[in-house]
């Protein structure tokens, strides 16, 4: 049960950041995405809904109007990009529900931060439908960590382990928002390990880091003073959802040798059944315009729980 719910979770968390990074593609025509009306939509479980379905109550857009070209994207072919992830979204999960450890008559648990190296490499440049798109590979990581169960006054420790899939995409050279999905062998879904440890549990999970390379256009629109602020709420099938996003630049730092803008995201997500709010931190290279370093946090108990830590250790390149 406790897996079904991390799953729930994790592609929860996954799907409000891509989501969020489709709309607010293209910082040079956001006025015109704004103003255009669609026939279809999808929802997260791919099921085509027509638009008489979905109602639009509250579509507010501050801040686009100030959004220009300062930078472009550089991704070149044979960069090998050395990410480490940091991994606590079990425990932000337990401290969310806030019975982490508790003296609770119902088993508690709290788990070490999983950690792993997660190699990406820029493997070509090939032409798909017309196009020029980088392909670029995300390797298979293990993550392995222990939990600590509660029960009355003994503690149960287990060793479980995280398996970040292998991903490989296509990032459109000439426009990097738009990229698309290249199918993998089907043999990566299988949960096994690389290591020859005994686990009791194996998650296999998203690549954190897939979702950094999901370029969106304002990325090349940042200066010292970007701010905008999306408020959407929609009535889909009778059912109220929305969303709130507000986005500030917030200064600059140094992350490993790195010059980044900071840029912090104030996200919160609900409908009928489901609230979720997290802060987000993105280091984005002035110079690249790549994500250095993203840091995830989850609102709970009145504070934010660090839920995920992703941070680019160097580029190398391909021997």
């Amino acid at each position: 049960m406790k897996s079904q719910y991390l799953k729930l979770i994790t592609w929860a968390m996954f799907i409000l950041v891509f989501v969020f990074i489709l709309f607010i593609s293209g910082c040079l025509n956001n006025e015109e995405n704004k103003n255009k009306t669609t026939e279809n939509t999808e929802d997260t479980n791919n099921t085509i809904i027509s638009e008489k379905d979905v109602k639009i109550i509250k579509s507010v857009h501050v801040g686009f109007e100030n959004l220009t070209p300062t930078g472009k994207l550089q991704i070149d072919v044979g960069d090998i990009y050395v990410y480490n992830v940091w991994d606590n979204t079990i425990n932000a999960i337990e401290g969310k529900k806030g019975n982490a450890l508790s003296n609770s008559k119902i088993p508690n648990e709290i788990c070490d931060p999983a950690e792993a190296d997660i190699f990406v490499y820029v493997d070509k440049i090939e032409r798909i439908n017309k196009s020029d798109y980088y392909i670029v590979r995300f390797e298979e990581a293990e993550a392995s960590y222990t939990c600590y169960t509660k029960e009355e006054h003994d503690f149960t420790e287990t060793k479980n382990t995280f398996i970040y899939r292998k991903n490989v995409i296509g990032i459109n050279k000439d426009k990097v928002s738009s990229h698309i999905f290249i199918p993998t062998s089907t043999d990566a879904q299988k949960p096994k390990t690389e290591s020859d440890k005994k686990y009791s549990d194996v998650h296999r999970r998203i690549n954190q880091v897939t979702s950094l390379f999901y370029f969106p256009d304002w990325i090349t629109c940042l200066d010292e003073k970007t701010k905008f602020i999306i408020d959407e709420v929609k009535e889909r099938n009778g059912k109220k959802e929305g969303y709130y996003s507000e986005l500030t630049v917030v200064g600059s730092e140094k992350v490993n040798g790195f010059d980044c803008f900071k840029v912090e995201q104030i996200y919160e997500g609900y409908s009928e059944t489901y609230n979720q709010k997290n802060r987000y931190l993105f280091y984005v290279d002035k110079n690249r315009r790549i994500i250095v370093k993203m840091e995830n946090y989850l609102h709970a108990q009145g504070g934010h729980i660090p839920m995920q830590k992703i941070e680019l250790k160097e580029i190398k390149k391909s021997q």
